[in-house]
């Protein structure tokens, strides 16, 4: 199965040919960097509240007397669901850093869906569940 720390980006995956399949896999490398909300930026990859989440839109709010926040739109990495979250101009978050790899598919039986690692050959097996929006187009 597949391995701690990894995942496959659906957005990615769902731009597939029929003629040569492959998919984005992405490793989290254990890098996670403390900044503010300020430096947030889209297409940043955030972790909050244990999910990764795909920075989609950020707009600078500063209502009448109170003090700046940031209103952000947030893409779940694994299941695509959308969150909106605000945070305070110095309020802490985490960046995560992640590794991109190519995968080839290669097939699928009871165990999940099997990928090819392109640089170590590797296969990495992705079960249904991870699969689910994007399975047909496989």
């Amino acid at each position: 199965m597949l391995g701690a720390g990894w995942l496959i980006h659906p957005v990615l995956a769902r731009n597939t040919h029929l003629i040569k399949i492959s998919v984005d896999f992405f490793h989290a490398c254990g890098t996670i960097i403390a900044m503010k909300a300020s430096e947030l930026k889209k297409g940043m990859i955030i972790s909050d509240g244990g999910q990764l989440y795909v920075v989609t839109e950020v707009e600078h709010r500063t209502p009448g007397n109170l003090r700046a926040m940031y209103q952000t739109t947030l893409k779940n990495i694994l299941d695509g669901r959308i969150a909106n979250r605000r945070y305070s101009a110095a309020e802490s978050v985490d960046k995560v850093d992640l590794e991109a790899k190519k995968g080839q598919y290669l097939f699928h039986d009871h165990s999940g869906f099997h990928f090819m690692d392109m640089e170590t050959y590797e296969t990495i097996v992705l079960d249904d569940e991870i699969l689910a929006r994007v399975k047909d187009y496989l």
